[in-house]
């Protein structure tokens, strides 16, 4: 028996007391958020810095997952809010929201061949290595399939736990990497990366916003979806 969601609810009640008998002296309590690595470098830091500036006194717990295990942390009622790529097969109690839509590519070395940048040409073998965060980001796996269906086979495959890692390693020339193109856009502008030219269909990783309807939605909450939404889809109001 899974006793998480009686817990948090039990939790749930002392921060709707504890804001009521603080009523007129400010925001308090605790939120728990989980978050991807690319939409936190991306654009997260800003709204985390705003949301101190407004609710000083609020706890803010902050995690860095993958969107696999995020997905089972807001279904199993342990977060408040999770910011994440959409991977789907929620439950029917998750509530999600689109943020924005990021383009994917496969990127290689400065010093990468024109022959090793063909990734069109089925049945074929690369010197290199093809270099992930984790094997469970749901970008990769398209990426993985994209691969087996054309039978091109690379020399090993890195996990390396960190993006800027993988970064740093393809710039290297070590491998390819398939990352969000906003993620790598400077690399790309100053040469340190090259974009390789793929057949994917879909290349779209939609981020979004994503919550248990059973959990209560605290002033914290609203304070922190008031910000992202305003930075990231201007206009946009939701009603809890």
């Amino acid at each position: 028996m899974d006793i998480m969601p009686y817990v948090n609810a039990l939790l749930d009640s002392y921060e709707q007391v504890e804001n009521y008998t603080r009523k007129g002296f400010g925001v308090h309590g605790r939120l728990l958020i989980a978050v991807s690595e690319t939409i936190l470098i991306q654009v997260l830091q800003p709204v985390f810095a705003e949301f101190y500036r407004r609710a000083p006194d609020v706890h803010l717990v902050l995690r860095v997952l993958n969107s696999f295990k995020i997905r089972d942390e807001v279904i199993h009622e342990n977060l408040d809010f999770a910011v994440m790529y959409d991977i789907g097969s929620f439950s029917a109690s998750v509530i999600t929201h689109p943020l924005m839509a990021q383009e994917m590519i496969l990127v290689g070395g400065p010093d990468i061949s024109a022959d090793e940048m063909d990734f069109v040409t089925p049945n074929q073998q690369k010197p290199f290595a093809l270099i992930v965060r984790d094997n469970y980001n749901v970008y990769g796996h398209r990426l993985d399939d994209y691969l087996h269906e054309r039978n091109i086979s690379l020399r090993t495959r890195w996990e390396l736990g960190s993006n800027e890692a993988v970064r740093q390693c393809v710039m290297y020339g070590i491998g390819v990497a398939f990352l969000p193109k906003a993620a790598v856009a400077e690399e790309l502008k100053q040469g340190c990366l090259l974009e390789i030219p793929t057949e994917l269909e879909s290349r779209e990783a939609m981020a979004i916003l994503a919550y248990n309807k059973n959990r209560w939605i605290s002033p914290a909450m609203k304070i922190f979806t008031e910000i992202l939404f305003a930075r990231m889809i201007p206009g946009l109001e939701i009603s809890f």
